[in-house]
């Protein structure tokens, strides 16, 4: 018995570009269910002086931006420090330390898909240390999030402040 195969008789075309666009359709299923919900995308910063407060106070600014579909509420921001490259591995931070959230018009803030939270803590000689000799992170965490999302804050120098307004330098 001899077997033939020919890929003309055989494979309709029609047939094949069904079963690659259902492929396709499975994929972009795949994709939109694990990009569905609120994403955060996080920055962080020291030396954050906000403009018309009173007094010479210095901030560590925290910005979280939903590019994700869904609402989400934030719940704290907070800090967590490691003192060496073992404990970021491991993710067992050897000090954790959360802020309230300023509550403004909006209690608990919700975070619109597009929209922007930002959270300031004020930035004490001792969070500014802790940034210069150990890995420090800021958190944030969310109502739909598991665990606080972090974001690396860069070493912070020190900065005297005068009572008098700061100088813009173009």
């Amino acid at each position: 018995m001899a077997w033939t195969f020919s890929f003309s008789t055989e494979l309709n075309p029609i047939t094949i570009y069904l079963a690659v666009v259902a492929t396709g359709v499975a994929a972009w299923q795949v994709y939109t269910y694990f990009r569905d919900g609120p994403h955060l995308r996080l920055t962080a910063g020291g030396n954050q002086i906000i403009a018309g407060t009173t007094g010479p106070t210095i901030f560590i600014g925290v910005s979280a931006v939903n590019i994700g579909n869904r609402t989400t509420i934030i719940q704290s921001v907070g800090m967590r420090v490691y003192d060496n490259w073992w404990q970021w591995f491991r993710r067992r931070g050897s000090k954790d330390i959360f802020f309230g959230i300023a509550r403004g018009n909006s209690v608990p803030p919700v975070l619109e898909p597009g929209h922007t939270f930002l959270g300031f803590v004020v930035q004490t000689p001792k969070l500014a240390k802790r940034s210069r000799e150990k890995r420090a992170y800021m958190l944030v965490s969310h109502s739909v999030g598991k665990r606080p999302l972090p974001v690396r804050l860069k070493p912070i120098g020190d900065v005297k402040v005068s009572a008098a307004r700061p100088q813009r330098h173009n």
